[in-house]
């Protein structure tokens, strides 16, 4: 065989190995959905003594879940609500995987879409919810108490959601938290959807709108992209780029870095981040901001994913002041001063007795969670996270920066 021929040869061997690669790929990828259909029935009675409204999602033909880029199309009912106007029967909805690494776990989280805005156990009205799974988080604690950390701090949007027992396609599949997609909207993120930003640093870059920011080579993405044009995305970067360049010149005259970055809201998404001990915060991952275009401020919120915090190993060191923009941040004293002040506005006891009601609450739920899902922990990992947080917010306290 001639040089010619074997190259010709290799070629066609590559050629067949690509496609029979390929061809791997595909039916690797058509039912990877595992646990969640594994037959377990939980009466009725039973759901309903637990507490919890409980939702059930019915797909068409029993379709199974496998992806977060189809929408699946389904039925959704509510019962057992607290409030009778919660509860609901047979209502068209879409529905699909969400999360990254929370995606690849046995018990999985998912995106709801309803054909028109719909009101959720109570919520304002739209139409994108979440269902997520806590897999990775046996206390159930840490995004519900970050979520009140968020409201005791004062922040602008904090997400709703309410705990349920979820029920797909005949199967219980555990317990749940159905809250709000965090959307541009008067009744969540609420900016100007044509001309304002909601943006995510979030190191998985997988949005449509994105880009690395000037300095710090940070991964924005644009999220309320319906409306972006590369013009407008042109603008913000170069205006990220001009903010970080304020931040690291490091010689503000007065409070000219207030013309730039809202130290407030800053300070605020530190302590949420900085109690919970949440190592994502570390890796540039689900941190949210926003920019309106006609100040030109970076705000940051809402406080987003948890599921990798709450607990510290090191006992009280702080993790977070070199994290994002606070390198630059603790050098000015206002923003230190702001902290400071913020810090004295939780209460301990207060934040110990919201984990004390939220336990009560999901004993019964958390406990037939724990049977569909093979553990006995959520006692111990509830106590142990309630003594670290209380202890960081001491901590914190007592040691102003």
């Amino acid at each position: 065989m001639c040089v010619r021929d074997c190259h010709k040869s290799l070629f066609l061997c590559v050629c067949a190995v690509f496609v029979f690669s390929a061809c791997t790929y595909e039916v690797q990828t058509l039912d990877n959905s595992g646990a969640m259909y594994k037959p377990y029935v939980v009466s009725d009675e039973t759901l309903a003594q637990a507490g919890l409204p409980v939702v059930c999602i019915q797909t068409q033909n029993n379709e199974r879940i496998l992806n977060k880029e189809d929408w699946i199309s389904a039925s959704i009912s509510i019962s057992h609500a607290s409030e009778d106007d919660w509860n609901f029967e047979d209502t068209a909805v879409q529905i699909r995987g969400r999360g990254n690494y929370t995606w690849k776990q046995p018990k999985r989280p998912y995106a709801l879409k309803f054909e028109a805005k719909k009101s959720v156990c109570g919520m304002p009205r739209h139409k994108r919810w979440v269902l997520i799974a806590n897999y990775c988080d046996k206390s159930f604690m840490k995004n519900i108490t970050a979520f009140y950390l968020s409201e005791c701090l004062g922040m602008d949007y904090t997400v709703r959601g309410q705990f349920v027992n979820l029920v797909l396609n005949g199967n219980y599949v555990g317990l749940y938290w159905l809250g709000e997609a965090i959307k541009v909207d008067s009744s969540r993120v609420n900016i100007d959807k044509e001309n304002d930003f909601l943006l995510e640093i979030d190191k998985n870059y997988d949005e449509l709108w994105k880009f690395h920011s000037g300095i710090k080579d940070f991964p924005y993405m644009v999220k309320n992209d319906d409306a972006m044009t590369e013009e407008k995305v042109l603008w913000l970067k170069n205006r990220i780029d001009q903010i970080e360049s304020i931040l690291y010149a490091g010689d503000f005259v007065d409070d000219s870095y207030a013309d730039y970055i809202d130290i407030h809201s800053f300070a605020q998404l530190y302590l949420v981040n900085e109690i919970l001990y949440n190592r994502d915060f570390l890796d540039s991952r689900s941190c949210y901001v926003t920019l309106r275009h006609d100040t030109g401020i970076l705000k940051a919120g809402p406080v987003w994913d948890f599921d990798n915090g709450g607990f510290n190993p090191d006992g009280t060191p702080l993790i977070e002041q070199d994290v994002l923009y606070y390198d630059a941040l603790f050098t000015i004293p206002a923003f230190t001063q702001k902290v400071n002040e913020l810090a004295t506005e939780i209460s301990v006891s207060a934040v110990s007795q919201n984990i004390d009601e939220v336990k009560s609450y999901l004993a019964a739920s958390a406990q037939l969670d724990g049977q569909r899902w093979n553990y006995n922990v959520f006692n111990a990992f509830v106590q142990n996270f309630k003594e670290d947080v209380t202890e960081r917010i001491s901590y914190i306290q007592n040691n102003p920066f």
